[in-house]
């Protein structure tokens, strides 16, 4: 039995958020250049961790745990070509696609028992010389269960 689900939940939600968006998705964050159009799954917001995990007991069964998990994301999308508004809409599709497809997930998957978008979605709106930025942090929670 592994310490933790979390690489396992990681994955899958890289696959999922690929599936859903259609966007570059990076398995934790690139420190160099500009991006684009990409979801990162595993995204530390200042002194917040990149995800986190939380282990109990299962009551009445002497050495199963039950795993809480939280993973912070980033929605990342540049352009050139659109205004505020148009780019604020494409960020609300994909998020809405995401979410979707964890709800989805989580009445079919073996990993997890409970899965979804939740809490705060952080909006970060730019316009800059190379255009408009929307960047979106959010998180997706679930339970694991044995």
């Amino acid at each position: 039995m592994a310490a933790t689900n979390i690489d396992a939940v990681l994955g899958a939600l890289v696959e999922l958020a690929e599936d859903a968006t259609g966007l570059q998705v990076l398995d934790g964050p690139v420190l160099d250049g500009l991006m684009w159009e990409h979801v990162v799954i595993g995204f530390p917001d200042g002194e917040d961790s990149s995800y986190t995990v939380e282990r109990s007991p299962m009551p009445g069964l002497r050495t199963a745990m039950r795993e809480d998990w939280s993973v912070r994301c980033l929605l990342s999308l540049t352009t050139g070509a659109s205004t505020v508004a148009d780019v604020r809409a494409r960020a609300v599709e994909a998020l809405t696609a995401l979410e979707d497809s964890v709800a989805a997930a989580s009445t079919t998957s073996e990993l997890w028992s409970r899965a979804r978008v939740e809490g705060r979605l952080d909006w970060y709106v730019l316009q800059h010389e190379d255009g408009v930025s929307v960047n979106v942090l959010f998180s997706v929670s679930g339970t694991c269960l044995p």
